[in-house]
C-alpha cells in the first residue's frame, strides 16, 4: 500500500503536539510495528524559503528511515498571492498525494487537503 503522510511536523525544531504524534508513529512504522512491512511511505514536506522558516527547519527526523520511507519535496507551484498562505500549501499537499498515487493520507495536523483519490486519516 503506498502511504502519503503530512511531514512537515516532522521538519519543525519545535516539538509539540502534532509534532510528537508524528515522530511517535513514524518511528514505530520504520520499526515494522503495526503491520508497517511491505507498505511504501511517501513523507510530503516543503523546504523553508526565508531566513526565519530555515532556522525553524530540520530534517534530520527524515534521515535514517528505511528504504520504503520516501522523502519528497512538495513542488514550487504557487497559486496566485491572493490566495491566503493555508490554501497555497493545502494545494501543494493535495498535489503531492496525487503524484505519489497515493492509496491513504495520513495528516497530522486539521489542514487536510480535499482530496478524492484516497481516504484521508487525521
Amino acid at each position: 500500500m503506498i502511504i502519503a503522510l503530512d511531514a512537515r511536523p516532522l521538519v519543525k525544531r519545535q516539538v509539540g503536539g502534532a509534532e510528537q504524534r508524528a515522530r511517535s508513529l513514524v518511528a514505530a512504522w520504520a520499526r515494522g510495528d503495526g503491520g508497517a512491512a511491505g507498505h511504501q511511505f511517501y513523507l510530503l514536506y516543503e523546504r523553508p524559503r526565508g531566513a526565519e522558516e530555515a532556522s525553524a527547519f530540520d530534517d534530520a527526523p527524515l534521515a535514517g528511515l528505511p528504504a520504503n520511507f520516501h522523502a519528497v519535496e512538495l513542488g514550487s507551484y504557487q497559486l496566485p498571492s491572493h490566495f491566503p498562505t493555508a490554501s497555497r500549501m493545502i494545494n501543494r499537499l493535495a498535489r503531492g498525494v496525487i503524484r505519489v498515487k497515493a492509496e491513504v493520507y495520513h495528516a497530522f495536523t486539521a489542514e487536510v487537503p480535499r482530496i478524492r483519490t484516497c481516504p484521508v486519516v487525521s
